[in-house]
């Protein structure tokens, strides 16, 4: 059974920056969906799951004032749980950028000033390469047949690394804690047991 390539959300006004960011998620293999407004993004994020979303944090206001990104982050966590939003702005603050990060789940925090092809390329990659979140992995799980692994705690899965190679053992936690795993390393069997 085939399996759709996976979505990404822009949500941003400016068709400059709606235009460079598709051009990168699409060339990721991404199929994009774009949105300008809160409404929009809401809409989107309701009608397909999206694997991420870029999201402005200022729409439709060039002074800096309005904060319509934060509320489709919110969004994101109510209706599109399995997304991963990543922040990208021209005007935050630290404590914009802050709870952002702690409060709404954002992946990471862009600034437009010193945005680079390049890095966002990696990031995405990044993102990519991650272990879906608990909630699209269970679903590909049910697609593909396959039983998710892990036992899961609240939002982390827990591993069990069973592995007697200092330096793969060092290797595979870090990756798995970057997935979002909280990872139990051991040297040997008995250990694991």
């Amino acid at each position: 059974m085939p399996i759709d390539p996976p979505r990404a959300l822009i949500v941003e006004d400016s068709p400059a920056w709606q235009e460079i960011l598709s051009e990168i998620l699409t060339d990721q293999g991404l199929v994009v969906d774009i949105a300008g407004n809160l409404e929009d993004a809401t809409a989107a994020l309701r009608a397909a799951p999206h694997r991420m979303a870029v999201i402005d944090l200022s729409l439709q206001d060039n002074s800096g004032q309005n904060e319509d990104g934060l509320r489709v982050m919110e969004a994101v966590r109510r209706h599109d749980p399995g997304c991963i939003p990543l922040l990208l702005t021209g005007y935050a603050t630290v404590e914009v950028a802050v709870n952002a990060l702690t409060q709404l789940g954002a992946y990471t925090c862009l600034r437009k000033e010193t945005f680079r092809r390049s890095e966002f390329r990696e990031l995405v990659h990044r993102v990519l390469a991650a272990a879906p979140p608990p909630t699209q992995a269970s679903e590909e799980s049910k697609q593909l047949g396959s039983v998710p692994t892990g036992e899961r705690s609240g939002d982390e899965a827990h591993v069990l690394l069973v592995e007697d190679d200092a330096g793969w053992r060092s290797i595979l936690s870090e990756l798995l804690t970057d997935a979002g795993c909280q990872v139990r390393a051991c040297l040997s069997y008995a250990e694991a047991l």
